[in-house]
């Protein structure tokens, strides 16, 4: 009878350890839940000030580019040369042809430039092919007055620069491959 009685006495006892137990388990689950819940949002603000520090330095990269291209583009746009080629003084064309190529290949920035009209046409063009850049012939040059860049600068000032987004070069009505 003893043994009996110690058993009934002895389950209540033990539904309370259980609950104890119980009540220890999930509070201790909550605060590693909470800590690890904080962890992972610290990690998050992290990584997105991790994310938004390189959008800077990658916005300040190209700010530095953009405005290296705006300084390349004005000096040329400045150059004796230009000026009488534009003019009208076609025996500058073999001399401004040499001076592009040359600018083209130390600089080795620039896949192409172009000197375009008034009315779209490209005058002058210069290719860089690997380190070399050479000058197009006239029956090569094309047509540009369907392009946004160029309708977009016709309603330019003097001394004024537009910069295009960045895209895709189109050759002939295709995308150029490899992409530029």
């Amino acid at each position: 009878m003893q043994l009996a009685r110690s058993s009934t006495t002895a389950f209540p006892l033990l539904k309370r350890q259980l609950a104890a137990c119980a009540i220890f388990g999930a509070l201790l689950a909550t605060i590693i839940g909470a800590l690890y819940f904080q962890h992972r949002q610290r990690e998050w603000v992290l990584r997105q000030e991790q994310a938004q520090h390189r959008l800077d330095i990658a916005y300040e990269l190209v700010s530095l580019e953009v405005d290296r291209v705006r300084s390349d583009a004005t000096y040329l746009a400045n150059r004796s040369m230009v000026r009488q080629f534009v003019s009208g003084d076609e025996a500058t064309r073999e001399k401004l042809e040499t001076d592009f190529a040359l600018f083209v290949e130390k600089k080795g920035l620039y896949d192409q430039l172009r000197l375009l009209d008034l009315d779209g046409n490209e005058t002058i063009r210069v290719n860089l092919n690997g380190s070399t850049a050479s000058a197009v012939g006239a029956d090569s040059l094309q047509d540009k007055a369907d392009r946004y860049y160029f309708r977009a600068s016709k309603s330019l000032q003097p001394g004024e620069i537009f910069v295009s987004d960045f895209d895709l070069n189109v050759e002939h009505g295709a995308i150029e491959k490899p992409f530029k």
